[in-house]
């Protein structure tokens, strides 16, 4: 009888350069000791990039440590991704998300996706 939240799931591939998209996780900085809030950050697809499981989204959307994970959310609150990855280029950055594409077959399947 236990009702556990949950996120609607998105479709990465519809996904643009330019759309927004939501970064909400548990970084390990924000909070002080054990008080380690929920942080949301916003940014846009900045890219695509091909890697070893297929097609990453980049965004220049705030990826901190610990926020590996997390939601990558599109503009109406659907799940498309987990964010993965900072890069540090010169004085900025840009993050990877990992697509739900990405997921291995028989998970997708059980998703319904």
């Amino acid at each position: 009888d236990y009702a556990y939240p949950v996120v609607p799931l998105g479709d990465p591939d519809a996904m643009a350069m330019g759309d927004p998209l939501l970064l909400a996780a548990y970084p390990t900085i924000g909070g002080q000791k054990s008080r380690v809030s929920v942080s949301l950050s916003r940014g846009i697809v900045s890219g695509f990039e091909r890697g070893p499981h297929g097609l990453f989204i980049k965004t220049d959307a705030e990826i901190e440590g610990g926020s590996s994970g997390g939601a990558a959310l599109d503009d109406d609150g659907r799940l498309v991704g987990v964010p993965s990855s900072k890069v540090e280029v010169g004085s900025g950055h840009f993050g990877f998300v990992q697509p739900l594409t990405a997921l291995p077959a028989p998970w997708r399947a059980r998703l319904g996706l």
